[in-house]
């Protein structure tokens, strides 16, 4: 991120940069696979890579227009209002926000300068999707062990046990290393605790 924005930093200065270095940069950021729009104080695009022109379905280059008049649902969005935050603040920020225009999650990377914004956006729809996923399997799982009216019940070991110890031995040593890493309240219950916290950490000896 940093030598992203160091680099966009140094071509935004364009009165600082040889006309030949501009158009390698910019020939290279039409060929990326993510968004790359510059904006001015009020808008406008000044540069849109292809890969914007494919987001926004725009077969044309989109230099020259308006967001806000082509794309109308940006208006008093959030996005903008924290586009406009970094513009304030005249620092550079990351963060992942649900886009009014496509309502998929999107990673933007966003750099101010004096007058103009550049704005570094990728899709992380599938990121997003696959961790609501995992949260909801984990509170189902959660959900299920809580209501269950047998005592379930997990250890966990201080120490590895060799597999090949005498099977006494292995007993023996999985009590006096275990401990109660996780259970419910009916396995709580079993033991005289009134809840599943009373006895968590507590050894199997």
């Amino acid at each position: 991120p940093g030598t992203f924005f160091l680099s966009i930093s140094t071509i935004m200065n364009v009165n600082q940069v040889d006309q030949g270095v501009l158009s390698v940069f910019a020939e290279l950021l039409n060929d990326i696979h993510d968004i790359f729009i510059v904006f001015d104080q009020d808008w406008d695009i000044i540069y849109a890579n292809k890969k914007a022109c494919q987001y926004f379905n725009d077969n044309q280059a989109l230099a020259g227009k308006n967001l806000m008049r082509e794309f109308p649902v940006y208006k008093n969005s959030l996005l903008i209002q924290q586009m406009a935050e970094v513009v304030s603040t005249g620092k550079p920020s990351e963060f992942e926000f649900l886009s009014p225009f496509s309502k998929r999650w999107m990673y933007f990377r966003v750099y101010p300068s004096a007058n103009m914004l550049a704005v570094y956006s990728t899709d992380i729809n599938l990121r997003k999707e696959a961790q609501r996923a995992i949260q909801q399997n984990q509170e189902r799982y959660f959900n299920f062990i809580a209501q269950s009216t047998e005592g379930i019940w997990r250890c966990e070991l201080e120490e590895p046990i060799a597999i090949d110890l005498p099977v006494k031995q292995q007993v023996d040593l999985v009590f006096e290393n275990g401990y109660m890493a996780e259970c419910n309240d009916a396995m709580a219950r079993m033991y005289g605790f009134s809840n599943a916290y009373d006895i968590m950490g507590m050894r199997l000896e």
